[in-house]
């Protein structure tokens, strides 16, 4: 059975964003991804990371997990980002490796709505509203920050190909996020133009 269409508060801001957007820049809603944050206390961590299949990211990296991307949140926190139809039964998988004392798994998809910024002007772009160093030898994939675009809090993933992030951004920001990426583009892009 085919996944019903899912609304996103991007669909409204569609023609900004289709008008802002060029070839050194685009932004584009993410497919839909299944988010679940992982909170586990060290006991836990070997047993999490056999089911994860691989090792539990450091501070502001991501890994690549056989259930999915796993970012680092905070000492003891990450999220799992990975396929909608999977979330119920990996989020079971976690919630057994985690146990009812070491930890906790939460549904987090509703929280975040994940959308991406891609093109050679992505690092230009967000310079006009993030204070975060983006230069690819600081930012590079497989890196994850939690910051702030304009004053609006996100999660910023560097991913492949480069440069091009993903935003996880909470509903109730994502216009006022994305009206400053689209004024952001709109500079850059006229920038760009005059002095091509």
């Amino acid at each position: 059975m085919a996944e019903p269409a899912r609304w996103s508060p991007l669909d409204a801001l569609a023609p900004a964003i289709r008008e802002a957007s060029w070839a050194d820049c685009r932004l584009e809603p993410s497919p839909h991804r299944a988010q679940l944050v992982l909170r586990v206390a060290p006991e836990g961590k070997a047993r999490v990371e056999s089911v994860l299949g691989g090792p539990l990211p450091t501070p502001n990296r991501v890994t690549r997990a056989r259930l999915g991307d796993v970012l680092w949140l905070g000492p003891d926190e990450w999220l799992v980002v990975g396929e909608p139809a999977e979330e119920s039964a990996v989020a079971s998988a976690l919630t057994a490796a985690v146990g009812a004392t070491d930890g906790a798994v939460t549904a987090a998809s509703a929280a975040r709505i994940p959308f991406l910024l891609t093109g050679r002007a992505v690092r230009d772009v967000l310079a006009t509203c993030c204070a975060l160093d983006l230069d690819p030898r600081m930012f590079p994939p497989g890196h994850c920050a939690q910051t702030l675009l304009a004053k609006a809090p996100m999660l910023l993933q560097a991913i492949e190909p480069s440069p091009a992030v993903r935003l996880f951004v909470r509903p109730s920001f994502v216009s006022y996020v994305v009206l400053w990426l689209v004024d952001g583009m709109a500079g850059v892009r006229a920038i760009t133009a005059s002095t091509a």
